[in-house]
């Protein structure tokens, strides 16, 4: 009778035993599955980010270059012709990064290269339409990078100058 009761009691220890070692095993698996979805979406955040900076820099090249062309103290002939240079390479590359909507800004903006010259900006009607299409690039820019615009901003604070004159004022 003793030797049933020590083969209860062991095969109980057995049982619990196991029951014990599941759940550890269980218990480390959600461990490991967890730290590896935690390291996952880290390092996809971290890509995002990366992208992101790839982005506004290539942004910044095609905003600098558009700059430049609208800079009247740049040399008429060599410095447009370099702005211009710059503009399409930087126009080039945001048509593969950029977002719909600046790429189809940035498409209208193209249509108007022609009056993107000082001497074509001294009409106010072209200077308007050039200025609404600059603002409309911004802020198309920022959404593509997830910075907000405020509701009811007065967005001419996006306003590029378009000379001297106009930054003398």
């Amino acid at each position: 009778m003793d030797s049933t009761i020590v083969q209860t009691a062991g095969s109980w220890y057995s049982s619990q035993l196991a029951v014990v070692l599941a759940g550890a095993l269980i218990g480390f698996a959600g461990i490991v599955v967890g730290h590896l979805l935690d390291s996952r979406s880290t390092r996809k955040a971290q890509l995002e980010m990366e992208w992101r900076k790839d982005k506004a820099r290539h942004y910044a090249e095609l905003i600098d270059a558009i700059s430049d062309i609208l800079d009247e103290k740049i040399d008429r002939e060599e410095g447009h012709r370099n702005a211009f240079n710059r503009y399409l390479h930087a126009y080039h590359l945001v048509l593969v990064i950029g977002s719909e909507k600046v790429v189809k800004t940035m498409s209208q903006i193209y249509n108007h290269q022609e009056q993107l010259k000082i001497e074509n900006l001294q009409d106010s009607n072209i200077r308007k339409e050039i200025g609404k299409l600059l603002v409309q690039l911004i802020i198309d820019i920022r959404d593509d990078l997830k910075i907000p615009v405020a509701p009811n901003t007065d967005l001419s604070v996006y306003r590029l100058k378009m000379s001297l004159r106009e930054t003398k004022k």
